[in-house]
This record gives structure tokens, sequence and C-alpha cells, in this order.
């Protein structure tokens, strides 16, 4: 990339939302928004998670509005590990849909029309199989599968658990490592289903995302032409669905692990900032 180029094109910083902007599944707190403000006036700022485009608009509505007011700045929200796409449109003053993939689609071209169908029986006797041998965790809620276009969301506690029955579980998957089982398992099933080129990430505390090969997050990237990007996440170790984007962009000294929403902000503060400046002023 030519020092021209450079100088026109704002660098691009990409945050993972739960457990690095926000606390899982609560809203954006205003603490951080002052140095988002701040970042977008030299930079785009994107979002990529693993939830879909309502979870994330509602969790980080105080972002949008603070920064849309903002001359020249925007934020990109890239839904389902990026393989969806949404910019904000000033002419209808909402948020656009620009760039979708869809799994079942992809799915029947490659297989017969019946093998989303063995997918979702696989992951429920899987959901039966974890319900059976911890009998006595009673915090159950509703919502354990999600589709979500581009993937598969699974959730052995259900989606719409409370903060109560979410913290319930995280303790119980720490102690038996509770995903980690059902995804060697599931792991099994899909390989006999001849389903070798659909992965899966642990995604946030409570659910597991379940994708084609390649459809990770560093499929956001496709999104960012030939720019300098930055990336901040909280699961960015192996089987975490930040680690494959993590790990691309380290090897460039471009990512960063956050332990929460303080520490992002230490990491745009200190790190990134003074980076992104020294490119685009």
């Amino acid at each position: 990339m030519t020092k021209t180029k450079r100088a026109t094109e704002k660098p691009v910083v990409l945050f993972d939302l739960d457990g690095t902007l926000t606390p899982p599944r609560k809203s954006i707190e205003w603490s951080i928004v002052p140095v988002l403000r701040m970042l977008a006036r030299c930079a785009d700022v994107g979002i990529v998670s693993g939830s879909p485009f309502a979870y994330i608009q509602e969790q980080g509505a105080l972002m949008w509005n603070s920064i849309s007011s903002l001359p020249g700045a925007s934020v990109i929200i890239m839904p389902c590990n990026g393989t969806q796409l949404f910019r904000w449109s000033s002419r209808e003053q909402q948020f656009t849909r620009r760039y979708e993939l869809d799994f079942k689609s992809h799915l029947n071209d490659t297989n017969d029309a019946s093998v989303y169908k063995k997918l979702v029986r696989s992951i429920l006797e899987l959901q039966l199989q974890f319900m059976d041998e911890h009998a006595d965790f009673m915090d159950l809620a509703g919502n354990f599968l999600s589709y979500r276009g581009s993937m598969v969301n699974w959730s052995p506690i259900g989606r719409d658990a409370k903060s109560t029955e979410r913290a319930a579980f995280e303790e119980l998957d720490r102690q038996k490592n509770v995903r980690d089982e059902l995804c060697t398992e599931l792991r099994v099933r899909l390989d006999a289903l001849g389903l070798t080129d659909v992965v899966f990430a642990l995604g946030g505390v409570t659910s597991i995302d379940i994708y084609p090969l390649g459809w990770d997050k560093t499929h956001a990237l496709n999104h960012c032409s030939d720019r300098e990007v930055w990336f901040v996440g909280d699961k960015c170790d192996p089987g975490g669905n930040d680690h494959s984007i993590w790990k691309k962009l380290n090897e460039k000294g471009r990512a960063y692990v956050t332990s929460g929403p303080m520490e992002t902000k230490r990491i745009i503060e200190e790190e990134i900032l003074p980076a992104v400046r020294a490119i685009h002023g």
C-alpha cells in the first residue's frame, strides 16, 4: 500500500462485542463511549460478533448514537463473524444490510437436501445427552438453537438465560468443560455425516457457533480491502471464536486480548490510538 493511499483511507479497528466492549449480553456503558468517539475521528470502527444483528444493535445503541453525530464517522456492524455486513445509511437513518451468506444454501449446494435436518438432529441429541448427564443442573432456560442465516448458534443452557443462570452454567463449564466435550462429540457426528467442512468455536460464555470452514471472524477482513486493520477480543485462545482473527492480525502486531470493557478502554488509549494517529492523524 502506498503512502498516498494510507493517507486517504482510514484504518479499521474491529472489536468483538460481548466481553470486549460490553459485559456479556449487556448494553455498552457510557464510560467507554468517549474513547470510541476519539477513535472514530481517525479510524473506521467495526463490530465483528458471532451474535445476530438485532443483539448487536440493541447492546451498542449508545455507541451508534454517539458516533453517528461525528462528521465523517461511522460504525460498521458485522454480525455472525462478518458473514453479514450492515452500514449506516444517512439517507434512511438506519443500518442497512449490504452483504450476507446463507448456511443452508451452502449445505444444499454440496449435500443432499436433508443434511441440515440431520445436523439439527445431531445437535438436539447432544442437547438431551447434556441434560441427562447433568440432571442436577436446574438452571436451563430456552432457545437452545438459533439459526442466524450464516451460522447455527447452540447454547446448552438456552439463549434466554438470565444473568444468574448464565453464571451458573459458566461455572459448570469451567469445572467440567461441558462445551469442549460437546464439541468433541459433535465433531464425530458431523464427520459421520460427511460434514467435514463444518466447524465450530466457543462463543461467549454459554454458546457454540457452528458454520462452514472459513466463515470464522477472519471473514470480516474481506470487508476491509487492503487497509490497516486492528482487532480486540476476549476469546482469543484456541477454540474461542476470536482466535482466528486474533492469530492472523497478531502476526502483524495489530491484535490484542482483553479481559473486559475497562481493559479494552486502556488498549484503545495506550496502544491503538497512538498507532492509528501515526497513520491517519
